[in-house]
């Protein structure tokens, strides 16, 4: 069960529908027109739905990529590269800990197994979709944001997430959203509005040893009293 009594509607069966005709529209804008376009969303629908903790990721930007969906459920069935096990590892501690357990760092293939389980259930959202690169500029994606705020929060809307997972992503979350954030527990991670979870986190791409940010995302989830 989610804290504060939060409970989503079941996901529009005119998702799919939906969210392509959005993509669409987004990838005619000026910003991108001549650009590698890169969709994201739901990754996989049918586990999405099933999963008792909807969980977005909110991340900076996608490269070398057409569909990151497509590719991390059809062609990589599951993670692939650090950045998306690091991804996987902190969505197993959101979809495992309590405001009384504490699950310890995935080790076992069984783990690992649900690591990917776990990332194929959640969403992923870029707010910059084209011209993607590896480093990220806060001028340019602070552009793109700008620019593309009432799509980025048109396709939030869409998916409906119980919590979302920022990538160093907070800020511009706030901007998109347009809602007052109201700090959870002491450690200044967790946030609410409107009934939903916002952590404002660390980018999957850091470099720290992983287990490092893991025990931290587990400790402020403790701190808060969430999902108890």
């Amino acid at each position: 069960m989610l804290a504060f009594g939060y409970r989503r509607e079941a996901m529009d069966k005119r998702y799919p529908e939906l969210h392509d005709k959005l993509m669409d529209r987004w990838s005619r804008g000026n910003l991108h027109q001549g650009r590698q376009f890169c969709r994201d969303g739901i990754i996989d629908p049918i586990r999405w739905e099933a999963a008792d903790r909807k969980i977005l990721l909110l991340l900076k930007e996608a490269y070398d990529c057409d569909d990151l969906c497509l590719t991390i459920r059809d062609e990589w069935q599951g993670p692939r590269y650090n950045i998306w096990w690091t991804a996987s590892y902190w969505l197993y501690a959101l979809r495992k800990c309590t405001g009384t357990f504490f699950p310890t760092f995935p080790k076992s293939d069984s783990e690992f197994k649900q690591c990917s389980e776990y990332l194929l259930s959640a969403a992923a959202v870029n707010v910059k979709k084209s011209d993607g690169a590896s480093a990220s500029s806060n001028e340019d994606l602070a552009k793109y944001v700008k620019e593309d705020h009432q799509l980025i929060q048109e396709q939030i809307n869409l998916i409906q997430p119980d919590i979302v997972l920022c990538g160093y992503t907070f800020e511009y979350y706030k901007d998109i959203m347009g809602s007052n954030t109201s700090p959870i527990g002491q450690a200044g991670y967790i946030h609410s509005a409107n009934g939903r979870i916002i952590f404002d986190w660390w980018h999957p791409a850091q470099k720290y040893p992983n287990e490092i940010w893991y025990y931290a995302l587990c400790a402020a989830i403790i701190d808060a009293k969430l999902f108890a």
